[in-house]
């Protein structure tokens, strides 16, 4: 995924040096300047977020293989789907973890069945969309501001393939610091419309259908998988 990234003129760590048998790596180091902390220094966020979201709009001339070369190897890495069973999973954390956690009792069993039958028809709309990437983690703190005001992106090893929309929500949405209401309709709309400067069939409600679509599964599953990381993990 860092070899594919990397030929699109995406910034992330090289790798130099491996060993599959041991598992070990030699990766460059891109700082520890991450977006919330440039924040925190006095950086403008906008310009932060602009940044990130042209990286977004420059990777969508690259639509995603199936499969892609592991160096020194014969066998390929599969890009899978992010499909149905990988939604679902995600979801279903809010009524295995958040739920309970709140109410004290499992969830009745009818009550899952219609919020999964709800999701589901949402889940049969996404997966007509074009496959594009799905970094899955393109959030503040896996973006890092370098030294010549480029972006270094982090943890992309769980790509995949499925809504352009996923990582724009990632960012614009993001679950760990506040993005302004103001700043994400701005930088929705630049997004939208450098793409379609460039994709004379893109479908903007479509995207934006998907936006609003996997900001609410986003948060679905951001409320479970933090409830289980502070009762398991």
């Amino acid at each position: 995924v860092a070899d594919a990234l990397g030929s699109y003129g995406i910034i992330v760590p090289t790798i130099r040096a491996f060993d599959h048998a041991r598992g070990l790596m030699l990766i460059d180091e891109l700082g520890d300047l991450t977006f919330g902390r440039a924040l925190q220094q006095g950086m403008n966020q906008k310009t932060l977020w602009s940044a990130a979201v042209d990286g977004l709009i420059a990777l969508r001339s690259h639509p995603p293989p199936e499969r892609l070369p592991i160096p020194g190897g014969t066998s390929q890495h599969v890009l899978s789907r992010f499909d149905r069973t990988a939604l679902l999973i995600e979801v279903e954390l809010l009524t295995d973890w958040y739920w309970p956690a709140i109410t004290g009792s499992a969830i009745p069993v009818d009550v899952k069945a219609e919020f999964l039958r709800l999701w589901n028809a949402q889940i049969d709309w996404l997966e007509t969309l074009p496959l594009g990437w799905v970094l899955r983690d393109y959030h503040s703190p896996n973006l890092m501001w370098l030294s010549d005001g480029r972006v270094g992106v982090l943890d992309f090893q769980d790509a995949m393939r499925g809504p352009w929309a996923y990582d724009v929500v990632s960012l614009l949405q993001d679950a760990r610091l506040d993005v302004p209401e103001d700043v994400e309709r701005a930088l929705l709309n630049r997004y939208r419309h450098e793409v379609a400067q460039r994709e004379p069939d893109f479908d903007s409600a479509a995207f934006d259908s998907a936006y609003a679509v996997l900001g609410a599964e986003r948060n679905t599953k951001v409320l479970g998988i933090f409830t289980r990381l502070a009762h398991r993990d």
